[in-house]
């Protein structure tokens, strides 16, 4: 729920800001972006908006976050959307990968798909060339994908394609009479599915009741390696790592095309000054909550106190993509930061790695976070010192 309140404390902030311009024809407000073009978009673009729409065709990644989206085009790379509601259509040429409250989806997908929301909807029209993920609290799957599908929701209702393998784990299951599938079957429910006689199902049929907490072998007795729930919920895990680490690269790359100079400031104060970095983001996880409970408890003071624990929780997130841009360039030897969107995909992954090792990967990780928070505090103090100057 913070880390939530946090992102859309960012989404907010980015709203007000066009951040990169096109050769395409394109109209923008602080609430709006359309993009409607015949020529061809050179990528990466990158778009903020209370309401996108964009059309046309573009070589390379596409990165959006708005209230709600709309992509009726032609993607030669990646598309990776965060919004409250999206709709995709056309044709994207890699993967494509959504985080929103409500997804709409008929287009033709060459890549892998990982899907993330309240209710999600595969149009008939929609086909996916290789592996889909999903997990949703609603799912009406009306599509067709080429290789694996795994479906993790509250509901499900089946009435696609698939020509491998489909993994459905959900608390109600609808399989309905235009479904074929040429692979095996694997549904794990809480209620008895319901499965049309009509449906093609050409291997292997499994069904598998989800048991309560109470009802589920000790970890003793399970062969954990061989367990099919296990795989099911490593897939899930995994499946949430991804989406997270999406999105905090795709807000570090917005902040670093807002604020390229920002950015290339705080890796050169983390060269010059590593060891006080350290310093000073211990003290700012310290004394920063002390403040906020001072002002709270003041009774008086409590908005500046909500205000402090709020700027204490966006400073923790952005330390950690700050410290994912400082790994990166450091580990890439970008020093002169020709290279910051590989810098912050490359930190980000080293950080999500640290973080699946236990005790050890851990400590680490708290260290370079703080690291990141001491770096962004000696930023803040050299800002503070310009402005005393200036006075």
């Amino acid at each position: 729920m913070k880390k939530f309140i946090l992102f859309l404390i960012i989404i907010f902030s980015l709203f007000y800001f066009n951040t990169k311009p096109t050769e395409a024809k394109e109209e923008s407000s602080n609430n709006r972006v359309i993009i409607q073009s015949d020529q061809i978009i050179q990528g990466p673009l990158f778009k903020a908006g209370k309401s996108i729409y964009l059309q046309g065709e573009v070589d390379g990644d596409v990165f959006l976050v708005g209230g709600e989206v709309i992509v009726d085009a032609t993607i030669s790379g990646d598309l990776i959307v965060v919004a409250g509601q999206v709709n995709i259509k056309g044709n994207i040429l890699d993967d494509l990968r959504l985080a929103a409250g409500q997804i709409d989806v008929n287009a033709h997908i060459e890549g892998d798909v990982s899907l993330a929301g309240g209710q999600v909807t595969l149009e008939p029209g929609t086909t996916i060339n290789n592996h889909l993920a999903i997990a949703a609290g609603l799912i009406e799957y009306n599509g067709q994908v080429s290789k694996n599908a795994w479906l993790n929701s509250g509901r499900i209702r089946f009435n696609g394609q698939a020509e491998k393998d489909v993994f459905i784990n959900a608390g109600t299951i609808d399989v309905y009479s235009d479904t074929v599938i040429n692979g095996n079957l694997k549904i794990t429910y809480g209620e008895k599915p319901i499965i049309s006689n009509r449906a093609v199902i050409s291997g292997d049929l499994i069904e598998e009741k989800s048991l309560p907490l109470e009802g589920r072998p000790s970890s003793k007795n399970l062969q954990l390696e061989k367990s099919p729930a296990v795989k099911k919920i490593t897939a899930f895990f995994v499946l949430q790592k991804l989406m997270s680490l999406t999105i905090n690269v795709l807000i570090g790359w917005l902040l670093i095309t807002l604020l390229p100079g920002l950015a290339k400031k705080l890796v050169q104060i983390s060269h010059r000054q590593s060891g006080s970095a350290i310093g000073w983001g211990f003290l700012t996880l310290l004394i920063t909550p002390i403040i906020g409970l001072v002002f709270t408890i003041s009774l008086i003071g409590i908005p500046l106190g909500v205000l402090t624990f709020l700027y204490y929780g966006f400073s923790l997130y952005l330390a950690q993509l700050i410290a994912a841009l400082i790994i990166g360039s450091h580990l890439l030897k970008d020093i002169k930061f020709k290279k910051p969107y590989k810098n912050l995909a490359l930190g980000a992954i080293v950080l999500a790695l640290l973080k699946l090792v236990p005790i050890l990967g851990w400590i680490t990780y708290f260290i370079l976070t703080l690291f990141g928070l001491g770096t962004l505090t000696l930023q803040e103090k050299s800002v503070l010192a310009k402005l005393r100057k200036k006075k």
